[in-house]
């Protein structure tokens, strides 16, 4: 076995680049990673963002990697040449994804994502019901969400429900979610843990027996919605969780993975806001290559994961959960309920016989 405190990275098929294309946000969500909801003073041009397009493709080609863009703000759809920018990345061969609070797509704007070739819109959704919902995002937004799922349902556009999972106010309510999925005809279904960053940071975090007890629940009720898709994006966990479930997909970051503010900022990751340059003053390839990603690469991770004999499952859990409670990005994963040695099993129908770590 290997150093335990280290892991070479699967090989990744993906480049994943998420582009915030404006600051600007119609809402003002509870657990926004962002303080300020309006428009950058400096934001990309269209020649900018085409540009950065273009190198994303080159640089996915030079990894032998997809290349992969997910459009985002802010909200994105606030920006007049979204549609030209999507054209321009399809056209490119990149693959495109587009996520949104949902709440401006009319008739009219779902027509148009149809016709931009869009074929998949994540939608951001906190809770099952306006009380949980509107409680996290503003009064109204679950209905003008819904609105806007089901405009995109009536001209063929898949929909995923992205849920940030919050202690007391949606970690208990896993069923209706699948409930509200399968009478939307929302086909996928993914979840992550709020991280502590921004204004996120002043609300509580779940506990490790909280994330537990809210992964075994997704874990049972995606056994039993066969028309639903379920992810859960939690590098580390993720992986851990998949395996012990196999009809749960997982989705890594992290290691083929950036975020680019809507000003040219590079971080690690959109939950991870640590600064690794700026795409305005030098290329994308020389960011890929920043000592701190070069470090994550690594997975040299400390405390109790040196010692873990799960870590070459976990992995050491979420660089980004890690860096919010901590500030150390190497740090364990504060979420984990695990403890080296415990030799905890998990027993599931089809699972294979795997310690249960997340």
């Amino acid at each position: 076995m290997q150093d335990p405190t280290t892991m070479e990275p699967a090989p990744e098929r993906e480049f994943f680049v998420q582009i915030s294309v404006t600051n600007r946000c119609n809402l003002s969500c509870r657990h926004c990673y962002r303080d300020v909801r309006t428009a950058f003073p400096d934001e990309y041009s269209t020649e900018e963002l085409i540009g950065i397009l273009h190198q994303v493709r080159d640089l996915a080609a030079r990894l032998g990697r997809e290349p992969n863009v997910l459009f985002s703000g802010g909200e994105p759809l606030s920006r007049p040449d979204l549609g030209l920018l999507v054209k321009v990345a399809q056209s490119l061969g990149i693959v495109t994804h587009l996520n949104t609070n949902g709440t401006l797509i009319t008739p009219e704007m779902a027509a148009a994502l149809k016709a931009w070739g869009i074929l998949g819109v994540q939608v951001s959704l906190d809770g099952p019901t306006p009380e949980t919902h509107d409680r996290i995002r503003g009064r109204g937004n679950f209905e003008r969400a819904l609105t806007g799922v089901r405009n995109l349902r009536a001209e063929g556009i898949e929909v995923m429900f992205k849920v940030t999972l919050m202690p007391g106010v949606n970690d208990t309510a896993i069923a209706p979610f699948y409930a509200l999925a399968n009478h939307e005809g929302v086909r996928v279904l993914s979840f992550a843990r709020l991280i502590a960053i921004g204004p996120g940071a002043r609300l509580r975090q779940l506990t490790g027996a909280e994330y537990r007890a809210a992964l075994d629940a997704i874990a049972q009720e995606a056994a039993q919605s066969p028309f639903t898709r379920t992810e859960i994006r939690d590098a580390g966990f993720d992986r851990a969780f998949s395996l012990s479930y196999p009809h749960i997909f997982h989705s890594e970051e992290g290691i083929s993975f950036m975020a680019l503010d809507a000003d040219g900022t590079a971080y690690a990751g959109r939950r991870t806001p640590i600064v690794i340059g700026n795409v305005r003053e030098t290329s994308l390839e020389a960011v890929w290559a920043h000592p701190v990603l070069e470090e994550l690469r690594t997975r040299r991770i400390t405390g109790k994961c040196a010692s873990c004999e799960l870590f070459e499952v976990c992995g050491g859990g979420s660089r980004a959960a890690a860096y919010g409670t901590t500030g150390d990005y190497m740090a364990p994963d504060p979420h984990c309920w695990y403890e080296p040695g415990q030799g905890e099993r998990l027993d599931a129908p089809d699972a294979l016989a795997l310690p249960m770590v997340g």
